[in-house]
Order: C-alpha cells, then structure tokens, then sequence
C-alpha cells in the first residue's frame, strides 16, 4: 500500500524548493543564490551545501557531489515538511476557535463529552455547517473581542480554552491524522511547484523581469515567492481549499473576502502588473486566470 505522504518524484522537491527557496531557505540552513542567465533570460536557484553544521562537513569535504546533493535532498524535504506541518497546526486552531468556540456556546458544561463531540466534527466536516460557525465566531465574537457587550461568550470560550490539556492534546492528535488524509504532503509539494498566482495570474519570471527594472517597490521582504492562500480564507488548509497567490494578492484578500468576490479586484492588479510591464523588453501580457474562477462557479 503507498503511503500518501510519499513523495515517488524527486524532482518534485526540487521544484518546490527551487519555486519557494526565499521562504524557506533560513529553516533549511542551505546557502542559496539566484544567479540571471542572459540568454535564457531566466534566474537559475544555485543551492550550495548545507553549511548549518560546518564542524560536521569540514569532516567530510572529500564527500562525492551526489552525497551532497542527497544531504540536500534529505534537508529540503525536511524543511518543506516543517512547511506543511505550520500550516497543519494553523488549520488546528481555525478549527477550534470556529467549532469549539461554537459548541462551547451550547454546551452547559465544558467537559470531556464537549471534546468527545469535537473529535466526531473532525471526521464529519460539513462545509455549510462550518461556515456558519466561522460567521458566528467572527461576526458574534471576534468583533466584539475588546468590549464587555458579550461577557457570556467571552466567559465561555475562556472555560473552553482552559479546559483539560490532555483532552485539547488528543483533539489536536485526532485531527493531524484527518489532516494528513484531507491535505497529503505529496499534494503540498505538488501545489508549491506552481508558479503563477492563482487569482491575478502573474508568474515568478515575471516578478523577476519587474524586479530587475526597479518595477517592484515592496519592501516588506515577501513577494520573492508565492505564498498558500486558502480561497475560503476562514476555513482551514485543506487540498481543495488551497491555491497559489502571489504576495499582493494575498495581502489585498486577506481573510475577508472569498474568491468570488476577490475576482474583480485581482482584474485590477492584473491590469496594473501589465501596465507596469509594457515598458520592459519582450514583456508578455498576463493572461487573466479566468478558467481558475470559473472552475469555482461551476
């Protein structure tokens, strides 16, 4: 039986990494550098060896180039994995806060038949019940977070969050191996080898071309990668609800607005990216995704 968090293509992890080394290239401790290729008219990422141990590779500096470049491997699988993991505990707490927070409220007591009743939503995931749990938290209680107008809540989501640890630990246990089965690891690395944001189109190589012109003003170190964005921003990481965006379009959606209504404004940053590369020798239009909305719409 295979395994789902196998990855059988190697150069699946290469490409992950190669599309994502900005981001992860501090966990991973690799020495990385893009160097720009006139006549391809392409940036190469050269990966230098792991120098996170140098007492370790001083010993082995005769060590042949495929025993370095598997050492690489191993490393970058590594860091990618930590990468899946994050956004695997990020999908934990948006789960309790929406869904605890919610059966907290109608729960007299809170205790282990409340977490008993959790661990059953974590199988039995409906999304319209969940939405709707998402809006009640949100809208009932996170607006109202720093004010007294809703102290019953407030003294409700308190109890829950100081309930048992061992009862909150097996929630978490239960919902990691739901997790691996809704989101595999082979499916992350699959979803980190795109490289064109999913709702303005933009490409990597194009972030590039506008970079070298000085056509990138964002000084906020993001946007060298693109990033994980979940379409339904209140609902967690899964493989269905997971695309690709570049860091504009991410930071412009944030966790208000879903895809549909995001649509018309990535029209705007598509528009301004090809405005701003019209000038640039051999600059290609972006095509707008508009195949990846209407996928949604079906």
């Amino acid at each position: 039986m295979s395994n789902k968090n196998e990855i059988k293509n190697k150069k699946d992890i290469d490409l992950a990494f190669e599309h994502n080394a900005e981001t992860i290239r501090e966990t991973i401790c690799l020495s990385c550098e893009e160097i720009y290729d006139e006549t391809t008219n392409k940036y190469q990422v050269i990966i230098y060896k792991p120098f996170y141990n140098k007492s370790s590779w001083r010993k082995t500096e005769h060590a042949t180039e495929e025993k370095l470049t598997k050492q690489a491997l191993v490393d970058i699988t590594s860091a990618l994995k930590k990468k899946y993991n994050s956004k695997r505990d990020d999908s934990f707490v948006s789960f309790m806060r929406t869904v605890g927070y919610n059966l907290s409220l109608y729960t007299k007591n809170i205790d282990s038949k409340l977490y008993e009743e959790l661990q059953k939503r974590i199988v039995e995931h409906d999304k319209a019940i969940r939405c709707r749990e998402i809006k009640k938290y949100a809208c009932e209680y996170y607006q109202y977070l720093d004010d007294d107008s809703n102290p019953e809540s407030n003294k409700k989501l308190k109890e829950f969050y100081d309930a048992s640890k061992d009862e909150y630990d097996e929630c978490k246990i239960a919902y990691q191996k739901r997790y691996e089965y809704n989101f595999s690891f082979t499916a992350f690395v699959k979803l980190l080898i795109k490289s064109s944001c999913s709702y303005c189109g933009i490409s990597l190589e194009q972030l590039k071309s506008l970079r070298k012109k000085w056509k990138i003003h964002s000084k906020s170190g993001r946007g060298f990668s693109l990033e994980i964005d979940r379409k339904s921003p209140n609902l967690e990481y899964t493989e269905k609800n997971c695309c690709m965006s570049c860091y504009w379009c991410n930071n412009a959606k944030t966790d208000e607005f879903n895809v549909t209504e995001f649509e018309e404004i990535a029209k705007g940053i598509n528009a301004a990216w090809n405005k701003r590369g019209e000038k640039i020798e051999g600059w290609k239009d972006i095509k707008f995704p508009e195949n990846f909305y209407a996928a949604l719409k079906k």
